[in-house]
């Protein structure tokens, strides 16, 4: 391969843990032929790993179908014109990223095929079939995409027929980098909080907005019991809620099961950070972060923060966040996880008892280990 694009559209988190992948690509073809293909909501997590130059991210804007249209065949003249010869696919089985791939005319289409597994089928467009392994972490099945190019590129004595890669590829994904946000951005955050009522000199986030898979959320109740018993054990303590202006219904949810002493040292910053930067800052200010399995996870884990991730409808053999400081609840109930990249993440689940399963005694006492450093 001489220039390589990444096609990620939808998914900030998995954006970040392609980091590994990105980084052995760049050994193949350089950081100067290096593209992604991304939504234009989700630029900045491929940015935040300093791999993919800023000018090489092509973004599409899925605001509305217009957009949506008219953005995909801007993006693809971009493609054209830069001669992109090798695509590589993140995407689980979509069919909309497979059309884009074979649009762009590159020789190496790479991406997860289905063979005969259950799976939305995606044509035959791909010249580089690897299988999907859901028994390994997606940053080792992103790695397997690039993998599959080194082999006809070094020409090494392995099988080429399909499913690749057959070899076994390396389980240390770490160390990870930390990105840090710049010393502006912090500076920047820390003026907001004070605007926004912060006095205390330590504060753990809350991030409970599970995203748009709802199924992914502890109980507000928890967090308000986690909440009321940090701040009753630690009186230099508040507690900032982090998401977007939609999850401020959250924050409101918390507040209203909180005693009046306590709701005032909680602060609604939902809809304050503007970017991933600033999302980033906050999380590095902090003391640990407390959030639901969603991409905000990511962001506080590559960001150095003690990072606290409830799982449940998923599993974090597939989706732990990398990084030094996390640590993970997770019950393994025999029914999860129930979301797979072969249901589509539709789950016939109406009570998540995998996330209730998980006590606020374990969370606290997690949480105050941090606190008491």
């Amino acid at each position: 391969p001489e220039r390589i694009l990444f096609i990620e559209l939808s998914e900030m988190g998995s954006a970040i843990l392609a980091f590994k992948a990105l980084k052995e690509a760049e050994k193949l073809v350089g950081k100067n032929n290096l593209f992604f293909l991304i939504f234009e909501e989700n630029k900045e997590s491929v940015l935040i790993a300093g791999v993919v130059k800023e000018e090489n991210v092509i973004t599409i804007n899925s605001k509305d179908f217009f957009s949506l249209t008219k953005t995909t065949l801007k993006a693809l003249l971009k493609v054209w014109s830069l001669k992109i010869d090798t695509v590589v696919d993140l995407e689980l089985f979509s069919r909309f990223t497979a059309i884009l791939g074979f649009l762009t005319g590159a020789v190496n289409i790479v991406g997860f095929h289905n063979f005969k597994e259950e799976g939305l089928y995606r044509g035959n467009f791909l010249t580089h079939k690897v299988l999907y392994n859901p028994f390994k972490h997606i940053s080792l099945n992103f790695l397997a995409l690039v993998s599959s190019l080194k082999l006809s590129a070094n020409k090494e004595k392995e099988s080429l027929t399909p499913p690749l890669v057959k070899r076994k590829l390396s389980a240390n994904l770490l160390p990870y980098p930390y990105f840090k946000p710049s010393k502006e951005v912090i500076d920047k955050v820390k003026l907001k909080l004070k605007e926004r009522g912060l006095s205390k000199k330590k504060f753990l986030v809350f991030n409970p907005d599970p995203g748009q898979l709802r199924l992914r959320q502890w109980p507000i109740k928890n967090f308000a019991s986690l909440a009321q018993g940090l701040l009753e054990k630690f009186e230099e303590l508040e507690i900032v809620v982090s998401g977007t202006k939609s999850s401020k219904v959250y924050c409101e949810q918390l507040q209203s099961l909180l005693p009046a002493k306590s709701s005032s040292f909680l602060i609604n910053f939902c809809g304050e950070t503007s970017s991933l930067s600033e999302l980033s800052a906050l999380f590095c200010l902090s003391q640990a972060v407390v959030t639901s399995d969603s991409g905000a996870a990511h962001i506080a884990a590559v960001s150095g923060a003690n990072t606290f991730v409830l799982f449940g409808p998923e599993t974090p053999l597939r989706y732990k966040p990398l990084g030094k400081n996390v640590k993970v609840f997770f019950k393994g109930l025999h029914c999860s996880p129930c979301f797979s990249a072969f249901n589509h993440r539709q789950s016939p689940c109406l009570d998540n008892v995998c996330l209730k399963a998980i006590t606020v005694k374990e969370v606290e006492k997690a949480v105050e280990k941090v606190l008491q450093v």
